[in-house]
């Protein structure tokens, strides 16, 4: 009977030996992206590599990172947005310029009057004036008048030209604008595609810790009714196998909830598959110094360019209403034909030329209203300016620490890991030779699982720090 049971322990630890712990596969992470040395491009210095055993071969269906962002880009409801803005830009620009061209209007008006004197202008007008007529006592006449009316503006206290000026420097921020919202979206896309991945990563943990305990368990089972092992063993395996499993529904719904927030980016129906490639390494480059970061996000960062153009606008705007208090100078001239009927007759038609100066002598505060709103606005474009600059700042600052410090958490999750693999091949041994407790075991097992939970939460911690720095920079290494 002894040898029996000896024989079947020996068989089942043979075969558990053979398959041993299932080692545990880093995540599929980003291919790594390499920055071409230019004059302006921040230069990084050595970087911390995590390969990765996944299949080289992907499907065409498999979404890479740069694939993403390309199709966010492409389909972002908040860049149509940003494009619309430009477009309004762009026709508040015609509209400004349009005031230093020639206004051309052309109209008809009709008139009927038995009043002597509006009776008697129609009837010169119409060159049908003779001595005999008598507009007392006419009943009623009328007169019909197509006309072209050309008008041009020869100065109005230059408020047209800071008036276009500012138009033109909107529709740059405009433009410059859209640029940030591209750099965001693609920052955003990135921090959503790695939690994705690291969720698909930690279901992949989870259920491999499930597969350990389930095949320790199988061989609980059978040393207890061997007599070998206690009912407490099996009992602390299946609470430890509950749990486990637990860990990776956790995990599955981390995953769906990380895969949705980036099919919301991209645009995509809830419902559309999402398949994510898998790249062969993770580039975590080390941030450069933070003086270095600071200068190239002062450098390249669209918004604080953006935001000064902004207060140049603003500024044009304020000299605009200072000038529509001066004196206005318009030409203007008209075209027309005078006729009691449609018929045109080249005897009747006539023109008018000349010129107009107007100058506002009381508006009830309307010229003053307005320079006051003027420097209004121009007071917020400049507190907005150091606003954005103080915030990119701020962004810089933190994107640089938390790169630094995932890098270190990173660092020190790897010793764990590899620390935690080889205690759990020790314990492992031990336990099946009937010289460990099932304790030992499940606490070396449960810091396995752990060790790799901190080690793939690190890693996609240091790729976000990554792209949230390289965004916070100005992204000219995307």
């Amino acid at each position: 009977m002894r040898r029996s049971l000896l024989a079947s322990i020996a068989g089942l630890v043979w075969l558990a030996g053979c398959r041993g712990p299932a080692p545990i596969e880093p995540a599929p992470a980003a291919p790594a992206r390499t920055a071409t040395a230019r004059a302006g491009t921040v230069q990084r210095p050595a970087t911390v590599t995590a390969t990765s055993t996944a299949p080289a071969t992907v499907t065409t269906t498999a979404l890479s990172l740069e694939a993403a962002i390309e199709h966010a880009l492409r389909h972002s409801p908040d860049l149509e947005a940003a494009a619309a803005r430009v477009a309004q830009a762009q026709a508040d620009r015609v509209a400004a310029r349009s005031a230093f061209f020639p206004q051309l209007l052309g109209r008809v008006s009709y008139a009927r009057t038995n009043q002597p004197a509006q009776a008697f202008g129609m009837i010169v007008g119409q060159r049908r004036f003779r001595p005999t007529v008598d507009v007392n006592r006419r009943s009623a006449t009328q007169n019909v008048r197509p006309e072209i009316v050309a008008m041009v503006s020869l100065f109005r206290g230059l408020a047209d030209l800071r008036g276009l000026e500012a138009a033109e420097r909107m529709l740059a921020a405009r433009r410059l604008e859209r640029t940030a919202a591209e750099l965001l979206l693609s920052d955003a896309v990135a921090q959503a595609y790695y939690g994705a991945l690291a969720a698909a990563e930690r279901k992949r943990v989870a259920e491999q810790a499930v597969e350990t305990v389930a095949r320790e368990l199988e061989l609980a089972r059978v040393r207890r009714r061997h007599g070998a092992a206690l009912e407490a063993d099996v009992l602390s395996l299946e609470v430890r196998l509950a749990a486990a499993r637990g860990e990776v529904l956790q995990a599955e719904a981390q995953l769906r909830t990380a895969r949705a927030g980036l099919r919301r980016l991209l645009g995509w129906d809830p419902r559309q598959p999402l398949r994510l490639a898998p790249p062969a390494s993770l580039s975590l480059p080390a941030p450069p110094p933070l003086e270095q970061a600071l200068a190239a996000a002062r450098r390249r960062r669209p918004e604080i360019e953006a935001a000064r153009l902004r207060v140049e606008a603003s500024g044009k705007q304020l000299a605009a209403a200072r000038g529509a208090r001066l004196p206005r100078i318009a030409a203007q001239a008209s075209y027309g034909h005078d006729n009691d009927t449609l018929a045109l007759s080249r005897r009747r038609d006539n023109w008018t030329v000349g010129l107009s100066l107007e100058l506002d002598l009381f508006t009830g505060g309307r010229h003053a209203a307005a320079v006051a709103a003027a420097r209004a606005r121009l007071r917020e474009a400049r507190a907005a300016e150091r606003g954005v600059r103080l915030a990119i700042e701020q962004q810089v600052r933190a994107a640089h620490a938390a790169l630094s410090v995932a890098l270190q958490r990173l660092a020190v999750a790897r010793t764990a890991v590899r620390q935690a693999d080889e205690a759990l091949r020790l314990v492992q041994v031990r336990y099946r030779a009937g010289a460990a407790p099932v304790t030992r075991f499940l606490e070396a097992q449960l810091g396995w699982t752990n060790a790799r939970f901190a080690e793939l939460a690190a890693r996609y911690a240091a790729a976000r720090a990554a792209s949230a720095l390289e965004a916070a920079m100005g992204g000219e290494n995307r």
